[in-house]
């Protein structure tokens, strides 16, 4: 009996020495700008070359954190608009942030300058919009 307890024992720490902890998320991260200042509240979409694509709303600051992006070479655009809030809760006022609309008919096309090579990690990627 006391061997087989051992042996349980030991195949349990095996285990749990063997798992590994859960790997970080790869993740895109950055500023949107115009002429400098902040684009609030827009979608940024981007899209690789094998039709992989990602989408995540910039916040009030312009800033954007996007989750498990293609890998890849990245083309983006700059969607201006934002998703729907979420369903109503009695009871709960919804806020519905101010939406950026000075967002060039370019960017919003993914046939611009927009382009960034994305290897996995963490990497950062400051998009600077211009008026022409």
């Amino acid at each position: 009996m006391r061997l087989l307890v051992l042996n349980v024992w030991v195949l349990a720490m095996v285990a749990v020495g063997c798992s590994r902890p859960a790997a970080e998320p790869d993740q895109l991260s950055g500023t949107i700008t115009l002429a400098g200042e902040p684009v609030k509240n827009v979608t940024v979409v981007a899209t690789n070359s094998a039709g992989g694509e990602a989408s995540v709303l910039a916040d009030d600051t312009g800033h954007y954190v996007m989750e498990n992006p293609p890998k890849g070479s990245l083309k983006f655009r700059i969607a201006g608009f934002a998703p729907p809030p979420p369903p109503l809760i009695p009871g709960e006022a919804v806020v519905v942030a101010p939406i950026d609309r000075n967002v060039p008919s370019r960017y919003q096309q993914s046939n611009n300058e927009l382009q960034f090579e994305f290897s996995g990690g963490n990497q950062t990627y400051n998009i600077q919009l211009i008026k022409r």
